[in-house]
């Protein structure tokens, strides 16, 4: 982890700060490599690149279509 505590609720409590973070910044990149370069990003994060196309489903093996 990020942080060293023995205390119990204040590991809680970082890992909850850190969770949220996470997930902000998550939602913040799929907006912004949907094109809304407008996006805030959370605090000491860095912006994504915008190279690769973003992926709006979840992942899916590839199919061959070699006959085996």
């Amino acid at each position: 982890p990020h942080c060293y505590t023995k205390c119990a609720h204040k590991l809680r409590e970082y890992l909850q700060e850190r969770r949220l973070l996470i997930a902000r910044y998550a939602e913040a990149s799929f907006q912004f490599r949907l094109g809304r370069l407008d996006t805030q990003f959370p605090a000491f994060t860095f912006k994504p690149p915008l190279q690769r196309v973003p992926r709006l489903s979840s992942f899916r093996p590839v199919i061959s279509i070699i006959p085996a």
